[in-house]
């Protein structure tokens, strides 16, 4: 009932465990996995209640937020998604950030944010798809290394 939406221009090597436990528990209609180790200018902000995690709201860039501060987290691209959230998108071509979160945030739907300190790259450039390529070798064999000692 429950599916992971990953975008294609992120990568990352965490477990999701932690994440669908969280989702499952909040009986979430999608759960957005958050992070603040980018700059903020570089996509969609989150701003979740401390207490429950819910999103209060969601601002799509351009945003002009240039700060995190306590109050925001940067969207990952990495979504846990309930298949009930399948009956609010309409027909046709639509963008989730745009014409459906927005929505559904403000009716009140059970929309969570899952703040992680985990690396998540974006290698949605050039630049940074080598760069990501570069620490995916890297990642590769400090794993190999653990796995022969």
């Amino acid at each position: 009932d429950d599916f992971i939406l990953h975008y294609g221009e992120y990568f990352h090597f965490f477990d999701f465990s932690p994440e669908i436990d969280f989702h499952k528990s909040k009986n979430a209609l999608l759960t957005i996995i958050l992070k603040k180790c980018d700059l903020p200018e570089n996509g969609d902000l989150a701003e979740i209640d401390v207490e429950t995690k819910k999103v209060k709201r969601w601002l799509f860039r351009p945003h002009g937020i240039k700060e995190f501060g306590d109050r925001f987290s940067l969207n990952s691209g990495l979504y846990l998604i309930s298949k009930k959230l399948l009956n609010y998108i309409p027909v046709g071509k639509v963008r989730l950030e745009t014409d459906v979160l927005p929505g559904l945030i403000k009716s009140g739907a059970a929309i969570y944010g899952f703040e992680t300190d985990e690396r998540i790259e974006d290698i949605g450039t050039l630049e940074k798809y080598e760069k990501g390529k570069k620490l995916y070798a890297e990642r590769l064999v400090s794993s190999k290394r653990r796995n022969t000692n």
